[in-house]
């Protein structure tokens, strides 16, 4: 969100901006406390083993997540938030990226590009 402000912006507007503001985010708190995440996605070390137009436009097949390490990815999954990918096409896939995407994922972000939503399958190559 970004608040944009004139010079002489009337006390009155900022005053209801507040409250209403203030109103939203008790709407939206979730009750109890999450871990904080300590992993950033920029941690990871993902090794290109393929193109990343090879492996988003090659053959691939969904397998279980358990079973995916060591295959190569067809997918781009970035937990939202932060919204930055933690797999891209052509990448290998790791245990220390499953585990951070199930981090993302049991805290309540959304895998955006995940095939499957709940992260039990993942599309790789064949």
């Amino acid at each position: 969100m970004v608040l944009v402000l004139g010079l002489d912006e009337p006390p009155e507007g900022l005053e209801r901006f507040g409250h209403d503001f203030a109103q939203t985010v008790r709407r939206i708190r979730r009750p109890g406390e999450a871990p904080a995440l300590v992993r950033a996605s920029g941690s990871l070390e993902n090794e290109v083993a393929v193109p990343p137009r090879d492996a988003f436009l090659g053959a691939t097949e969904a397998v279980p997540v358990d079973a995916a390490e060591g295959r190569v990815s067809a997918e781009s999954i970035a937990g939202y938030p932060p919204g930055i990918p933690a797999l891209l096409p052509g990448e290998r896939i790791t245990a220390e990226v499953v585990a951070y995407l199930r981090e993302l994922r049991d805290a309540g972000a959304r895998l955006h590009g995940a095939s499957d939503p709940a992260f039990g399958t993942i599309h790789v190559l064949r």
